[in-house]
């Protein structure tokens, strides 16, 4: 009887971290779709990554989505901010690397070295903004000069994040399903508990936060 019930609580232990990833999952898709996707992406993102550092154990009610609408409305300007100079380096990588691909010269083999390097901090920083972004209070581009400070005190924080999202995408690419339904919500979960054991784990915001949003959703 106590191992049927050791078993019983496993599987609904399990069952309960499935249906809330893939409740962030529905979550970042309706933001993202929202904002035309172009536009979407960046609060959608920031928007569950804060529920998830918020209440990564959360109840399946309305207030979730709630703190979830109100934080994406509230930071739809400013991530879009970063958002657009985002989109803005990956072209310019994009366009300056297949010119140094096509071009035979050792100079540019050289700049593409270089360019490669640039391309894979870029990444870091990339995917470490949105952890930071759910805990900290900035200024806009304060963001991006605090998120490459953090990237460079712990490289290989960063580093694993990365590996494993391009691991879960490659997974999600081989089972397309997977794609739709629980990808984004695993990557924002695993991205953040490995965020908030490093450098990040003292970097909670006040508690009266809440409180503000609140008063955000009233106004």
């Amino acid at each position: 009887m106590y191992r049927e019930g050791t078993l019983m609580k496993s599987v609904t232990g399990i069952t309960e971290v499935i249906a809330r990833i893939a409740y962030i999952n529905i979550m970042w898709i309706g933001g993202t779709l929202l904002g035309g996707i172009i536009f979407g992406i960046m609060p959608a993102t920031a928007a569950a990554h804060d529920v998830v550092r918020r209440t990564p154990n959360f109840a399946f009610t309305t207030e979730v989505f709630r703190d979830y609408w109100t934080y994406y409305k509230k930071n739809f300007k400013q991530t879009n901010i970063i958002g657009i100079c985002v989109f803005a380096l990956s072209i310019f990588f994009t366009y300056n690397t297949r010119i140094l691909i096509f071009d035979g010269s050792m100079l540019a083999k050289i700049i593409l070295a270089f360019t490669f390097i640039f391309i894979f901090i870029f990444m870091l920083g990339v995917i470490t903004f949105f952890p930071v972004y759910a805990r900290y209070d900035f200024k806009t581009f304060d963001y991006v000069k605090n998120t490459m400070i953090i990237v460079g005190v712990q490289p290989l924080r960063s580093i694993m994040i990365l590996l494993i999202d391009a691991l879960l995408i490659l997974v999600s690419l081989l089972f397309p399903p997977l794609l739709v339904v629980m990808t984004s919500g695993t990557i924002i979960y695993i991205n953040d508990a490995i965020a908030k054991r490093g450098i990040l784990r003292n970097a909670e915001k006040e508690k009266d936060e809440e409180l503000d949003m609140l008063d955000i959703t009233e106004k």
